[in-house]
């Protein structure tokens, strides 16, 4: 009895995760001010960037592609306007730009993590380059509606703001 006892109040006390400097508030503490995107040509390698093919679609044939250095290719730029309302200095963004079909529901979501420092009170502008068109497929009669979605924010502090 004296050992369940035991047991169950260890059980009862607080743990400490890995992660306890993550925040799971409902809104980030960047707002977004203006988005867009724009259908470009880029050489790899001169600007000396990592370039990033990310879509969760496995049956991509551009996933996974590996790009020659100063071959021309094809792709969009994906970019929003951000501002820091919080009081620390940001280091890295985990942003989605999504587009919705108005009549279908159906979402088509680009997912991109963007290391920069944006100051307390600043406004940046965060870019993404990715071969990925931004949908697919469209019905003739319907809307597209643009957002970009900030899912994660890690501070110069080493706090992480993470959506739930």
């Amino acid at each position: 009895m004296n050992a369940l006892l035991c047991i169950s109040f260890m059980l009862a006390l607080p743990t400490q995760s890995a992660e306890q400097n993550v925040s799971l508030q409902q809104s980030p503490e960047i707002i977004v001010v203006e988005k867009s995107w724009i259908k470009t040509r880029r050489r790899p390698g001169w600007d000396r960037q990592i370039i990033l093919i990310q879509d969760p679609n496995p049956t991509n044939p551009v996933r996974n592609e590996r790009i020659r250095m100063g071959r021309t290719i094809e792709g969009y730029n994906y970019k929003a306007k951000v501002k820091n309302i919080s009081r620390k200095t940001v280091v890295l963004v985990g942003w989605d730009y999504t587009f919705t079909d108005s009549e279908s529901r159906k979402t088509t979501s680009h997912q991109f993590y963007t290391r920069i420092k944006i100051g307390a009170g600043k406004k940046k502008e965060i870019a993404q380059f990715t071969r990925v068109p931004p949908t697919r497929t469209i019905s003739a009669n319907s809307i597209i509606v643009e957002e970009v979605v900030i899912n994660y924010i890690e501070y110069e502090d080493g706090t992480v703001w993470r959506r739930e």
